[in-house]
């Protein structure tokens, strides 16, 4: 009677704990759970890192991106500003409005930021080879 019990007692330990299931996750990775997979709770889907919010299929730039070309079309009608640097400071008020700025990389970002520097040069041909890297630079993320 007692060995009835204890495999009574095992039996019901083994039904009562739980069988791991093997499933396929969101990314294709397998996980293992508790759960059968068609019960386990999905994950909301994430946000894309750089939104582009757009308004009839048109991108629609932040609070912050309208302020800075704002400030970018002011820099340009400023007086002593080369011409090279105006074109410069309007195309990229222009990637601003289409959207082309957020995707750069930071990598992108940081030869902008030297192609800037080098439109302060009194040399003319570097100015103006800096202004041709901005816009080939600009227009691989069109």
């Amino acid at each position: 009677m007692r060995s009835a019990l204890m495999v009574a007692a095992m039996l019901a330990a083994g039904a009562a704990s739980a069988q791991p299931y093997k499933c396929t996750n969101e990314e294709g990775k397998t996980v293992y759970s508790d759960q059968r997979c068609d019960a386990t709770p999905k994950k909301a889907p994430e946000a894309p890192k750089t939104p582009e919010a757009k308004k009839d299929g048109r991108y629609v730039p932040t609070a912050a991106e309208a302020a800075r070309i704002k400030t970018l079309e002011h820099e340009s009608e400023k007086a002593g500003v080369t011409s090279e640097h105006k074109t410069a400071l309007l195309l990229e008020a222009s990637a601003i409005r289409s959207g082309a700025d957020s995707r750069m990389s930071a990598e992108d970002r940081s030869k902008r930021d030297i192609l800037y520097a080098q439109l302060t040069s009194k040399n003319v041909d570097t100015r103006t080879q800096a202004l041709a890297d901005l816009r080939t630079l600009y227009g691989r993320l069109d």
